[in-house]
């Protein structure tokens, strides 16, 4: 698959698993890779959330700068743009090229 490959359609939208499911909609049975906990909007959020707190420790290197009052506000927004740039970047590629069931299991 490729970013041509049409896999970026079939991933769009919401696949939230259910604990126990093999793939959405669909109860797992032994043998199948299974999902260990409900995925929701809220326990994806927190993989970005640390992400966008990490970078409030920069801000405490206030020290250093020629003028804190102009230089902290716009490198913190410019650090959050920027990782969510680089992080927005990365699932729109692996929506792209890898297909749903791999980016749904466990590796």
């Amino acid at each position: 698959p490729g970013v041509t490959s049409g896999v970026f359609k079939d991933n769009a939208g919401a696949h939230y698993m259910k604990a126990g499911e093999a793939a959405p909609g669909v109860p797992g049975v032994p043998g199948l890779v299974i999902a260990e906990a409900t995925s929701s909007f809220t326990s994806l959020l927190a993989l970005f959330f640390p992400a966008c707190t990490g970078i409030m420790a920069g801000s405490n290197r206030s020290g250093n700068l020629k003028d804190p009052s102009k230089s902290i506000p716009m490198g913190t927004i410019a650090a959050i743009l920027t990782t969510a740039c680089i992080y927005f970047t990365c699932v729109l590629l692996l929506a792209g090229t890898t297909e749903g069931p791999l980016l749904r299991d466990k590796f």
